[in-house]
């Protein structure tokens, strides 16, 4: 008889077509009968969707002709195009080995605006080295929900609970199971409220993962653990900078961003952000 675990660790063979005759017939039957199951292939199948409909790449030009504009009151001078970003601008220095996305590449000059600290982010960067250490011993990936966090966050967070036997729990629950009060539960950003929180049991660690929403439907993740390894997104476009006295990683993939930081003994990540405005507002609201 098959079981879940072996059916989780198959999906992405299964949905690529890439099973044999026998085993796929088998995860048909198993998934056919099995609620869990049909639950984390209804993620991954909406995680394929999510990726196939991403907006094409947006115009680099067009966009540091936005980001020239929004400095027009500030006499701070851009110079087009991002191979000419160079000691001629204080905040930027050049950046190398990095796979730049028009979209990053506008985030990187809106954060430098507000926390005039951009750091390199090369392959000669110690840190980067630590964190391409790290990534062969890290048994948490989360790549796969990058796209999905940002169009559908209960069905993100339904697909988490599945995978890492997550439990919905108010403030005392979480406190005693993680042994410390999640950050969102003391501050989070005006106009945003707490809609639920739960504690997933990674391989690692016990995570909190609290989804925040506004009015308007916009939703946030958070991630929070007390382990110090980042969580990994594969290859996805980085950039690492001084958010206040924090240093911030943000990834970018489709569109789609990740925030990752360190707070004291703990590491938070936000998931669901697609544009600057919002990634701006919640790294200057938060407790950092």
């Amino acid at each position: 008889m098959m079981h879940c675990k072996w059916v989780e660790d198959h999906l992405s063979d299964y949905i690529d077509h890439e099973l044999d005759l026998s085993s796929n017939e088998q995860v048909d039957a198993h998934v056919a009968g099995c609620e869990h199951c049909q639950t984390i292939l209804a993620g991954y199948r909406s995680m394929g969707t999510c990726i196939k409909a991403s907006n094409p790449p947006v115009s680099t030009d067009a966009i540091w002709d936005r980001i020239t504009c929004q400095l027009d009151s500030s006499s701070a001078k851009v110079v087009r195009g991002p191979s000419s970003i160079g000691s001629s601008w204080g905040p930027f220095r050049r950046l190398q080995n990095v796979p730049w996305s028009p979209l990053l590449l506008a985030l990187a000059a809106s954060i430098a605006i507000l926390f005039l600290a951009l750091r390199p982010f090369s392959e000669k960067d110690p840190e980067r080295q630590g964190l391409a250490h790290d990534q062969h011993g890290l048994a948490v990936d989360f790549r796969d929900i990058l796209a999905l966090a940002s169009t559908s966050p209960q069905q993100t967070i339904d697909l988490l609970v599945n995978r890492y036997d997550g439990k919905e729990m108010g403030l005392e629950e979480t406190e005693q199971a993680l042994g410390f009060e999640p950050t969102l539960f003391q501050t989070i950003p005006n106009g945003f409220k707490l809609v639920s929180n739960h504690v997933l049991n990674m391989p690692c660690c016990k995570c909190s993962a609290t989804l925040c929403q506004q009015e308007d439907g916009t939703a946030f993740i958070v991630l929070e653990h007390r382990e110090e390894q980042p969580v990994w997104f594969g290859d996805a476009p980085a950039i690492q900078t001084q958010c206040g006295a924090k240093t911030c990683k943000i990834v970018e993939s489709s569109g789609h961003l990740a925030i990752s930081w360190k707070n004291e003994n703990r590491r938070l990540t936000l998931l669901g952000a697609t544009d600057l405005t919002a990634v701006q507002r919640w790294i200057t609201s938060i407790q950092l």
